[in-house]
This record gives structure tokens, sequence and C-alpha cells, in this order.
């Protein structure tokens, strides 16, 4: 199942990668990147950072290798989302898949 998965990850997604906050504490990015994905597009209640469940309506599915972290945005629709939880599937102890909740 996992290898099947992993060829389905070819939608282009654009992360903004998270550089520091500001000393108003607003977040500030790096340049946008873009990381091949297979998106899925349903409602689905997750766990976010603060342990506050929240619902989000996409979900990409990343190779586990990718660097990804919860303060990066990801883009919807032209418009930057920020992360509301990163799930990772193992394999033999090393990250296999990630799913980032928007």
């Amino acid at each position: 199942m996992y290898e099947s998965l992993k060829e389905w990850m070819d939608v282009p997604v654009s992360i903004r990668p998270f550089e520091k906050r500001s000393g108003t504490g607003d977040k500030t990015f790096k340049e946008p990147i873009t990381i091949d994905s297979y998106p899925v597009f349903e409602a689905k209640y997750v766990r976010n950072s603060l342990g506050a469940d929240v619902l989000t309506n996409h979900h990409f599915y990343i190779d586990g290798n990718k660097q990804i972290s919860i303060l990066d945005e990801v883009q919807v629709d032209s418009e930057w989302l920020p992360i509301q939880a990163i799930d990772t599937f193992f394999r033999r102890g090393k990250p296999d898949i990630k799913v980032v909740h928007v």
C-alpha cells in the first residue's frame, strides 16, 4: 500500500517555510518551496498543537523525508493557510509518509 501511495504523490503543493518571529511576534517566512503531494479534500477533525480538536478540509500526503514544520504555511486556492497538524507514519523505524492537515 505505501509504495503505491508514494507513486500517487505527483501533485505539486507550495509550502512557505517558517523562518523566525519578528519583534512583534509576527511570523516571517522563507521563500516558498514546491513539493509533490497526494491531496485529499474531505472534512475531518484533527487535534492541533494546542490540543484542541479542529475541523480541517485539506490533507496533503507527502514523503516522510521532507522537512516540514507545524509553523509552516501551505498555499490552497491562492491563499496561505496555517498547518493545523502533521501526522507521521513510520516504516522500519523511519518516517515514511507525512500527512499535513490544513
